[in-house]
């Protein structure tokens, strides 16, 4: 027999009355990691995503209708749906989209349910995701004066890193990282830009010249 088959069904007959029994070895949903922590930088653009994967661990023979769900908005997996052999899996991608979402922790739930091949329900498993927002890439002090030949002191908050430093003109001084110096020995307005991941974020520095 297979699952579902009405070939070899058992058959009880009482009181005149017949009663079949089909052969429907039930299904059983695993998932893994049941914790997924997401985290994106505010306005970055980015939306975090990371992969479960999701079993059909029941009877020998059962096959596994599944689904799944989401209780927010931001919350998406992919795919949602789909049917797995005993013993055999899939990769689901657990993704937050973060377009509008503030600084902040967040907290979602994806369960997984469904029922095996005749209908008969499985019991559904969660998983818990947690997105943190972090703040977004800052550059600072926004604008600053030097004289000639005095390093300008610059510093990057905010983002994922690492940070990449650009100042056009400059002379690096020292810093890649959180922290950066640069001199100019020429007058004027300069800009000293910071990137990180998708983000890009300047800072003004004016050289100012004493005669």
């Amino acid at each position: 027999c297979t699952a579902g088959s009405t070939s070899c069904p058992l058959t009880l007959t009482s009181s005149g009355i017949t009663y079949t029994a089909l052969w429907d070895p039930l299904a059983q949903i695993s998932v893994s990691p049941k914790e997924v922590y997401l985290s994106a930088a505010e306005g970055s653009g980015v939306n975090p995503s990371q992969n479960v994967v999701l079993a059909n661990s029941g009877a020998p023979g059962s096959v596994l209708n599944w689904n799944a769900t989401t209780d927010q908005p931001w919350l998406f997996v992919a795919p949602n749906s789909g049917s797995l052999d005993q013993g055999s899996s899939v990769n689901v991608a657990v993704t937050a989209n973060t377009a509008g979402l503030a600084v902040g922790n967040y907290s979602g739930t994806v369960v997984f349910g469904g029922a095996s091949a005749n209908g008969s329900p499985v019991f559904p498993v969660a998983v818990d995701v947690t997105l943190e927002i972090t703040a977004g890439l800052a550059c600072s002090p926004s604008l600053q004066t030097v004289n000639p030949g005095i390093p300008a002191n610059l510093s990057a908050s905010g983002s994922v890193g690492p940070y990449s430093w650009s100042a056009p003109g400059g002379n690096h001084v020292g810093g890649s990282g959180t922290n950066f110096s640069t001199r100019y020995f020429a007058g004027g307005a300069k800009v000293v830009s910071v990137t990180s991941g998708s983000q890009t974020d300047t800072c003004d520095v004016f050289v100012e010249v004493i005669s």
